[in-house]
């Protein structure tokens, strides 16, 4: 009997001492003696930065989140590193507690050999108004070594910018998203 209370003992004061004991912060993969994150890294830093600087903007508001599009491009064209990072943001929005608005669903699930879906880029199935009180819109720049990302919040009935961020992509980030994906993403 004594040996089991020793042993339960030493087990409860070992368990005690781990919780105490935090993990290390975990360090970036090193490239050429650089810190490389991943997409997911910058979009949750974008996040930070859009509330950090959010005029009036409230837990709860409904936001609609956008493909961040090419300065260059006439504001018409994104790419693969624009279309991921939608996705993310709106992931970190939503993270936020703001209420992302997926408005790319459809009013039905196709049913189809090749998957079940419910989601379209034509717009001929999407719903032509949202009930949103925000628009987060991007811009992409290619400078060469890096990848600039610029985003608005934008209050979608007046059209004023209530927040905003911009964070520099390096081009290993963006070349990994080439190689991994097999698809070029930059001009």
């Amino acid at each position: 009997m004594r040996t089991i209370t020793k042993l339960l003992s030493t087990f409860a004061v070992l368990a005690i001492t781990a919780c105490g004991n935090t993990p290390p912060p975990q360090e970036p993969a090193r490239v050429n003696d650089n810190p490389t994150y991943s997409t997911g890294y910058y979009s949750f830093q974008l996040v930070e930065e859009l509330m950090s600087t959010a005029n009036d903007v409230s837990v709860g508001e409904r936001v609609a989140v956008t493909s961040p599009v090419w300065l260059a491009g006439g504001l018409r064209e994104s790419n693969l590193m624009g279309l991921q990072l939608q996705q993310e943001l709106s992931a970190e929005l939503h993270a936020a507690d703001l209420q992302v608005v997926e408005f790319k669903l459809t009013n039905a699930i196709r049913v189809t050999p090749e998957g079940d879906f419910a989601l379209s880029t034509n717009y001929l199935e999407l719903n032509e108004t949202f009930d949103v009180d925000y628009v987060l819109v991007g811009t992409l720049l290619d400078r060469g070594a890096s990848m600039v990302v610029t985003l608005r919040m934008l209050d979608f009935g007046t059209r004023v910018v209530k927040a905003t961020a911009q964070i520099e992509i390096p081009r290993d980030v963006v070349r990994d998203m080439v190689y991994t994906r097999g698809t070029a993403i930059v001009n």
